[in-house]
């Protein structure tokens, strides 16, 4: 019977590299087990199984120390976390580990097992993450293994490197197995060790034609020479991209230029002339590909590391030797994952580099390079080669001429995958020539494109999966986000991505870049005759995008999520007119309530979004809102909306509109029996901007009283910044000063960055006009990047009016010059004051003819 070995490891977290190692020296280590008649078995915490209970006890009931036959343990200069437990005199454990260390050797000393074997890293410190409380407890442990004082006699092992470990436990270890066998009367000469080729994992070669430049250009990238971390090639399905990257790794491996060749892929299904055909999906997530890397490289202790940690233990792994990574089909990654990715590859080790196939557009710090249609060369060879492998259409082929050879190049519009599909076609049907095949991809007549073929033809082929994508694409504009479209069409990822690869690779979608997916225009006008009963997923589509616009918008200020919803902002404006035509609102009457509901509801959800970046928007749904929602009686919220059109007025210095609509929103709060000090506060708003200074004051002081009663923190602030404003104009400099001090101070407690950029930036205004250039400048450097992080287009173009200001009075002509036409494109688009766009306007004037 051969013994079994079990090898316990402890060690935190700052060591997980060393930690995956132990298990690729043991993998590397069987054969020697095997001629010993020994059983390798790594254990360790992640072994264990969840339960209730004190967590290191969890891991001792299920991994038993008494069961352990060797104890390998790892530390640098984390110690760990406490574990909770305590020993015989009532210490605490200051970590798992040392609990770990503690009951190993307990048992040692009673039973002389199991073998200890510490190692400690001496590689440097890494400064901006060392505690030094942590340092300080693995020092004095390992001067407790001094001989004559310390409390656990011993020796410990010092090492530089992961790679310098990796050798001295392999060396241990088979000392220590060398040892095991001969108490069994084993043999100790051992086997030779298996040879250390490197791995090679790249798909068969298969034959290839054409696209010279491009792979010119891809080698050229690959080569160690070039400072870029490899190649993304993009193009749409069936434009033979990974074809491209498989013989391009050939050829590099031809050349010499990297030792190491890796392949993965995502593609679970391929569409073949026969169909779709199912195949084993190495990778879908970025977890997989890691692991599949760690793996493929033999560093299997890698794959079993937590996510965070391989990235890091990959990039040491990567530095033995020069290795190129064939990631292939990751469009199917979500974009999180896409991201994480890409931050992994930007630091490849000097000597790797990686090549990526996708539909989609990216690649920083690599060659990006987009496939075209083949040329006319490449096809012809294509023809060729495939009537070299069937005689019959062979004969086919040699009936008709050249000219005919280059029309079904011509109809199959340059894609690879679609010629092989018509010449595949013609073998397959035995009745079915060249001509034939011309009229089949022109439809019948010779005025139809191949995308009226295709659409017909996969219309005799679409499955329901097929549909739901086809009829989801349809709704998106102008394209859809790959998360979206799931959700949309209701498809598994898995069914998604079949239906995406069907409908791509017969040129049903258009190339719409990175992470997004669009019908062809003439797709795109058959596929909406499948939206007339399609209920449920224009359901679905609406219900995505308020998700969408809550999660990103919302009442809060997620001013650092609203790139997104500008990125969306077509697909949000759809979602908009769509409901706002199913209201059916005649200027009276709602015929639709619920999409009244729906549609006030997404609106407010993109209510501070608007106010932050689309002025033109909120004036135009909130006139719309108010005016259905002023016929349905829903006048509180009529109000609201009331209250943001008299809002945009204001700021644009607009009295009659502001006063109009102001009137508007208190008259329906009125009616609502509410009295909101948000009315005040409009008040006087509009008072100030008529110049009735004391009214306004009052106002904002009724306000106030209001908001401190209700111990309203981000309200006073509000109104405190308000009364700065009032003090400002009536040239009441220290009584202005204190109001804005008093709102910042407020402002920075409830953690409202925009309302610190405003307060800044108006304080700034307050020094310039008190003629304090210095104070001036200070304050519009603290508001700049709080503007800038918020996003506010207004706080932004003001804070560019200050500093040309300041810029002028310094001396820096040209700086100011250009703030000065930064801040009137600013400024016209967003009308926010005359008095500061005319003031911009003859500074650029003044500017322009004093730098003649």
């Amino acid at each position: 019977m051969p013994n079994k070995i079990r090898i316990f490891v402890a060690s935190p977290s700052d060591v997980a590299i060393e930690r995956a190692k132990v298990d690729k020296v043991v993998e590397t280590l069987k054969p020697t087990a095997d001629h010993l008649d020994l059983i390798l078995e790594v254990v360790k915490w992640e072994n264990a199984v969840p339960d209730m209970g004190r967590a290191q006890q969890v891991i001792f009931d299920q991994l038993q120390p008494t069961e352990w036959d060797l104890f390998i343990g790892i530390l640098w200069h984390r110690f760990g976390t406490p574990s909770g437990g305590e020993d015989a005199e009532g210490n605490d454990f200051k970590s798992g580990t040392e609990e770990e260390f503690h009951a190993a050797y307990q048992l040692w000393k009673k039973h002389d097992r199991p073998r200890m074997m510490v190692y400690r890293c001496k590689r440097d410190l890494p400064m901006d993450k060392i505690d030094i409380k942590q340092y300080q407890r693995v020092d004095k442990f390992f001067s407790e293994f001094n001989a004559t004082k310390g409390e656990h006699p011993g020796l410990y092992m010092e090492f530089k490197s992961a790679e310098d470990f990796e050798r001295k436990l392999t060396r241990d270890l088979q000392e220590v197995f060398i040892g095991y066998g001969k108490k069994e009367g084993k043999e100790t000469v051992l086997p030779p060790p298996p040879k250390d080729t490197p791995p090679n994992h790249l798909p068969r070669r298969q034959d290839f034609f054409g696209r010279k430049n491009d792979m010119k250009r891809v080698l050229g990238a690959l080569d160690p020479k070039e400072r870029t971390w490899g190649v993304v090639i993009d193009g749409i399905g069936g434009i033979g991209k990974t074809a491209l990257a498989v013989e391009a790794a050939h050829r590099a491996k031809d050349e010499g230029l990297f030792k190491s060749f890796l392949f993965i892929t995502a593609k679970d299904r391929h569409l073949s002339v026969t169909g779709i055909i199912d195949k084993t999906p190495t990778a879908l997530s970025l977890d997989d590909f890691l692991n599949q890397t760690a793996r493929q490289m033999g560093e299997v202790g890698i794959a079993k590391m937590e996510s965070s940690q391989k990235a890091e233990a990959l990039h040491q792994a990567l530095q033995k030797a020069s290795t190129l990574l064939v990631y292939d089909n990751l469009e199917t990654l979500p974009a999180e994952d896409q991201e994480a990715l890409a931050e992994f590859l930007r630091y490849l080790p000097e000597g790797s580099k990686a090549m990526l196939t996708s539909r989609r557009r990216g690649g920083e710090g690599a060659l990006w390079l987009r496939l075209d249609k083949l040329s006319w060369d490449a096809a012809c060879a294509i023809i060729e080669n495939k009537a070299k492998q069937d005689e019959n259409l062979r004969k086919k082929l040699d009936k008709t001429g050249e000219n005919l050879w280059k029309e079904l190049y011509k109809e199959s519009n340059g894609s690879p995958l679609a010629l092989n599909h018509i010449l595949g076609l013609m073998r397959l049907r035995r009745t079915l020539s060249v001509k034939g095949a011309l009229e089949l991809l022109r439809g019948g007549s010779g005025n139809e494109d191949i995308l009226k073929f295709v659409f017909r033809e996969a219309e005799k082929e679409l499955d329901e999966s097929d549909n739901a994508a086809l009829t989801a694409l349809a709704l998106f504009e102008p394209s859809a986000p790959y998360d979206a479209l799931q959700e949309v069409s209701a498809l598994s990822r898995n069914a998604l991505n079949m239906s995406l690869d069907r409908l791509d690779a017969l040129s049903l979608l258009a190339d719409a870049g990175e992470d997004r997916y669009a019908l062809h225009p003439l797709t795109s006008r058959y596929a909406k005759e499948f939206l007339e009963e399609a209920d449920e997923i224009k359901q679905r589509f609406a219900a995505y995008w308020l998700s969408y616009a809550e999660r990103y918008g919302g009442s809060s200020h997620n001013y650092a999520t609203f790139p997104k919803l500008d990125a969306e902002w077509k697909n949000l404006q759809k979602t908009l007119d769509n409901y706002w035509e199913q209201t059916a609102f005649n200027g009276e009457a709602v015929g639709n309530s619920n999409a009244l509901r729906f549609i006030n509801r997404l609106l407010d959800a993109l209510r501070v979004y608007f106010y932050y970046s689309r002025w033109d928007e909120l004036i135009q749904w909130s006139t719309r809102a108010y005016e259905a929602l002023h016929a349905t009686g829903d006048w509180r919220n009529a109000g609201e909306w009331a209250f943001d059109v008299a809002w945009v007025y204001v700021n644009r210095v607009e009295t009659k509109s502001a006063d109009r609509w102001a009137e508007r929103c208190a008259t329906a709060w009125e009616q609502a029996g509410i009295k909101k000090a948000k009315a005040a506060h409009l008040r006087g708003l509009i008072a100030k901007l008529k110049g009735w200074y004391d009214p306004a004051e009052s106002f904002y002081q009724r306000a106030l009283a209001t908001y401190q009663k209700a111990n309203d923190d981000e309200n006073i602030s509000i109104i405190l910044y308000e009364l700065g404003n009032l003090e400002q104009e009536r040239e009441n400099y220290p009584a202005a000063e204190k109001h804005l001090l008093q709102s910042l101070v407020l402002a920075k407690k409830v953690k409202r960055v925009d309302g610190q950029a405003s307060i800044l930036n108006k304080l700034s205004r307050l020094a310039i006009k008190r003629g304090n250039w210095k104070s001036a400048r200070e304050w519009v450097e603290k508001s700049s990047p709080l503007a800038e992080l918020t996003g506010m287009q207004d706080e932004i173009a003001l804070n560019k009016y200050h500093m040309m200001k300041i810029h002028e009075y310094d001396g820096n002509l040209v700086l100011a010059l250009s703030l000065a036409r930064e801040a009137l494109v600013a400024f016209e688009r967003l009308r926010i004051s005359d008095e500061d766009l005319e003031e911009t306007r003859e500074l650029i004037v003044r500017l322009e003819g004093k730098l003649k």
